[in-house]
C-alpha cells in the first residue's frame, strides 16, 4: 500500500512539473480579466475536463499508440526527452507559448492543450504505461487534473498572494525539474539503444 502511494506520488509530481499549470496563470489571467466569477468557474471546469479526458485517453491507449505507430519504448523516451529539454528551455527563457487567442475556445485551445498536456505530457504518460500499473497513473492524472483545477479556479486569489515574481520563480523551479526528467529520459534512451547495437 506505502509502496502504491509513493508511485503515484512520484507519478504525480512528474505530470504536475511538465504540465506546469503555475507557469500558465499569467495568460489565463489575461484571458479571464474581463470574465464574471461564473464564466471564470466554468471555464476552468471545461478545461479541466479537457486535461483530464486527454490525460485519460493517453493513459488507456498509449501502447495502443506505440503498435500502431510502430513505435520502440526507446524512440519515445528520446522524444520525449528531447521535446521536454525544449519546454523546459523556452520555460527558462520566458518565451511566450502562445499568440492571440479566442476566450470561448480557450478552455481546450491553448489551455487544456497544447498549453498544459503538450507533446511532452503525452510522451511521459506514453512512456508511463510500459512501467507502471495502469491504475496507479490513472490516479496521478486524476490529482493533477484536480491541481490544475484548483489553480485555474482561483488563479486571481493565486496571483495576488504570490505575485508575479514568485509565480515566475515557481515556474523556473519547474523548469529545472523537467529538464532534469529529460536528461535521464534522453540517458536512459542512448543507453537502450547502444546496448541493442551491441
Amino acid at each position: 500500500m506505502l509502496e502504491q502511494i509513493f508511485t503515484i506520488t512520484i507519478l504525480y509530481i512528474n505530470l504536475i512539473a511538465i504540465m506546469n499549470p503555475m507557469g500558465v496563470l499569467p495568460l489565463y489571467l489575461s484571458i479571464i480579466v474581463d470574465f464574471s466569477e461564473e464564466k471564470k468557474r466554468s471555464l476552468a471546469l471545461n478545461a479541466t475536463l479537457v486535461i483530464l479526458g486527454l490525460l485519460l485517453l493517453f493513459t488507456l491507449f498509449g501502447n495502443w499508440i506505440l503498435a500502431f505507430f510502430k513505435i520502440s519504448v526507446s524512440s519515445i523516451r528520446l522524444g520525449g526527452g528531447i521535446l521536454l529539454m525544449a519546454i523546459a528551455i523556452e520555460m527558462l527563457g520566458g518565451t511566450p507559448r502562445t499568440k492571440q487567442i479566442e476566450p470561448e475556445e480557450a478552455a481546450t485551445v491553448p489551455i487544456a492543450s497544447p498549453l498544459i498536456v503538450g507533446p511532452g505530457t503525452i510522451a511521459t504518460l506514453i512512456l508511463f504505461t510500459t512501467q507502471y500499473p495502469i491504475h496507479l497513473i490513472i490516479l496521478a492524472s486524476l490529482f493533477s487534473a484536480i491541481t490544475v483545477y484548483i489553480f485555474l479556479r482561483y488563479a486571481d486569489y493565486i496571483m495576488k498572494l504570490m505575485g508575479k515574481n514568485a509565480l515566475r520563480a515557481l515556474g523556473r523551479l519547474m523548469a529545472i525539474i523537467i529538464a532534469a526528467v529529460a536528461a535521464e529520459m534522453i540517458h536512459l534512451a542512448l543507453q537502450e539503444w547502444f546496448q541493442l547495437s551491441k
